[in-house]
């Protein structure tokens, strides 16, 4: 009796004590989610739900653009319940921007900009917002396309981060200046990941040139839509506050201090977290905002959109969170918004249907705070048929090809008319012009050899563009490449999108076929007649065959080979062999050199006179 007499006091005080805890967590929680905020979208608070996309095709959405499949993301995502999508643009600039000879930005190519817009008046019409994304960690990865050096000075030389804000940021923000559905800009993915104090890229930059690289672009962007937040994406609590051991980077004062520009501050805080990096003691699902002692709203940018749970990789978080249970905990605690990685589900972190769950409680607690209306957006002339490229055959007189653009393009408003422009690249081979407003003409000579890229531009009564282009060549039947846009038979394709089996004899060196990730397979290209071929030429992108055979046919089922190599080295590869006559010319593409799939930007085929 004595021993229980003696520890009563302690036991109460100790029961007091946590109650008062308990009291003070749950009441914190209360506050946060009555006196939600939110962020603040034409002029409304709003809270952020939604997903990663990041991307369709890692670093060249903005020059690869699939409206298809773009357009799925934003369906699905605001179906399940969603409001925003994260979208990232250059991500390591392989694609874009444009670098002149001493690595300094040149500026975009006249379809990123179309792309960046056509994108956005996607979102408005679907009442959805998107969060773009500058650049990632990817800057100073080993990746294909990447110039380390270019990017590190980007990175690190004012001069060189000047020259990417006057020829590349600007444009974009003045195109997109007030757009309904731009939720802000986002400088960086993970800046920190490239630094020598946090970082795992294998080359370095340290925390002071991102500081000065995120204050320039902020400032830049603020005095050229002065409505629009900034933000930046970090990979962890432990660069974003100063509570403990920690150390808030993102400070105002200490980005104007890194930069030196006044205007170069966030509008907003935005952190990642994954429970199998990071204790839990930098987690914002298991601390409410408030925890961190910010003054900025805080929007958790990054999650597993299976929740925070042990996803198998030997991690168990000592308090697991389902979707459902980690968006409400988001909602609830103060947050700003959550958004699920990914939606093109990729890496094992789950995608759509894993996050639905989460998208679809928060609106069910509370619709009004992230069910958004914006403003109409005209959006441009419908392309409703592609303009194809084509193949015509050199003749001793003049052509004329002519193409009714009524079938190409409509208006949305079927009252309006459009009206059309075009131009060629090469006019000295293929002049352009537009008869009667409607009638695309194309003429040459006839007795010249080569290629033209033609472009035409559809423009509404509201001013709204969309553009189209295609090549034109014009070969020697003779001597010129029999197999450019001929019938192709692939195995399989990587993506249907993005690396179609016709990309691989269409005459383009940006456009290329890619296999699945398997041996054994084929490409067979149909040149429709049998004609006599001597010469076979393949351009492989990185992706190449270690062993190859190519063979000849003139009716598809019985097969000659005419080469065979088992040391393949990519590049490009110039078979030649004695005349024979075919009508299909076969790739068998044994083994792969990489671990990926078989990839050519172009397979051409060549006749003997």
């Amino acid at each position: 009796m004595k021993t229980y007499v003696g520890i009563r006091p302690v036991l109460l005080t100790g029961l007091i004590m946590c109650l008062i805890l308990i009291f003070c967590f749950i009441s914190r929680s209360r506050a946060a989610e009555e006196e939600f905020q939110g962020l603040k979208h034409l002029g409304e608070p709003v809270f952020i739900s939604g997903m990663n996309l990041a991307w369709i095709d890692f670093a060249r959405d903005l020059d690869n653009f699939q409206k298809e499949e773009f357009a799925r993301a934003l369906d699905e995502v605001k179906a399940a319940g969603g409001n925003t999508l994260r979208w990232w643009l250059h991500t390591n600039a392989s694609s874009s921007p444009r670098f002149d000879e001493q690595g300094r930005v040149s500026g975009l190519a006249q379809k990123n900009i179309e792309n960046l817009q056509q994108a956005f008046d996607m979102a408005a019409h679907r009442n959805m917002l998107l969060l773009p994304v500058l650049f990632s960690f990817d800057l100073l990865q080993d990746q294909h396309g990447v110039n380390q050096d270019y990017n590190l000075q980007l990175v690190e030389s004012v001069e060189h981060t000047e020259a990417y804000i006057e020829n590349a940021l600007i444009p974009m923000v003045e195109a997109l200046k007030g757009h309904p559905a731009l939720l802000a800009w986002e400088i960086c993915n993970e800046p920190e990941g490239m630094t020598r104090s946090y970082g795992w890229t294998p080359v370095w930059t340290d925390m002071e040139y991102v500081q000065q690289f995120v204050n320039l672009l902020a400032g830049a962007i603020h005095r050229t839509d002065p409505g629009v937040p900034v933000t930046n994406g970090s990979w962890n609590f432990r660069v974003l506050t100063d509570i403990g051991n920690f150390y808030n980077y993102y400070r105002d004062d200490r980005l104007i201090e890194a930069g030196g520009d006044p205007d170069g501050t966030l509008d907003f805080y935005q952190v990642h977290y994954y429970p199998e990096h990071f204790r839990e003691d930098t987690s914002p699902f298991h601390n409410p905002a408030d925890h961190w002692e910010l003054d900025k709203p805080i929007l958790i940018g990054e999650f597993s959109a299976k929740g925070v749970v042990d996803r198998g990789t030997g991690f168990r978080p000592r308090t697991e969170l389902p979707p459902r249970e980690a968006f409400e905990h988001a909602l609830k605690a103060g947050y700003a918004g959550a958004l699920g990685w990914t939606w093109t589900d990729h890496d094992g972190h789950g995608g759509i249907d894993d996050a639905a769950p989460g998208l679809q409680r928060v609106r069910e607690l509370k619709p009004e705070a992230v069910e958004i209306n914006l403003p109409e957006v005209f959006l441009p002339p419908e392309i409703t048929e592609d303009l194809p490229h084509r193949r015509l055959e050199q003749k001793p007189e003049p052509k004329k090809l002519v193409v009714d653009l009524r079938e190409k393009f409509a208006p949305r408003q079927p009252e309006q008319e459009l009206t059309f422009r075009v131009e060629s690249d090469n006019p000295e081979l293929i002049q352009a012009g537009i008869k009667d407003n409607y009638l695309l003409e194309l003429s040459y000579p006839g007795t010249a050899a080569g290629k033209s890229r033609i472009t035409v531009t559809a423009e509404d009564e509201n001013m709204r563009t969309s553009r189209q282009s295609f090549v034109v060549h014009i070969i020697d039947p003779e001597t010129g490449n029999l197999a450019l846009l001929s019938p192709v038979e692939v195995s399989s394709v990587e993506n249907e999108i993005t690396y179609k089996a016709e990309y691989i004899n269409d005459g383009l060196r940006d456009t290329r076929w890619s296999s699945e990730y398997e041996d054994e397979q084929y490409v067979i290209i149909d040149l429709e007649k049998i004609q006599t071929i001597d010469r076979v030429i393949l351009y492989w992108e990185d992706a190449y065959a270690e062993k190859y055979v190519v063979k000849i046919s003139s009716d598809k089922e019985t097969w000659t080979t005419v080469h065979r190599d088992d040391r393949g080295s990519g590049g490009i590869n110039i078979i030649n062999f004695s005349p024979a006559e075919a009508r299909y010319v076969k790739l068998d593409l044994i083994e792969r050199a990489t671990e990926w799939g078989f990839s050519l930007w172009e397979m051409s085929v060549f006749g003997a006179p």
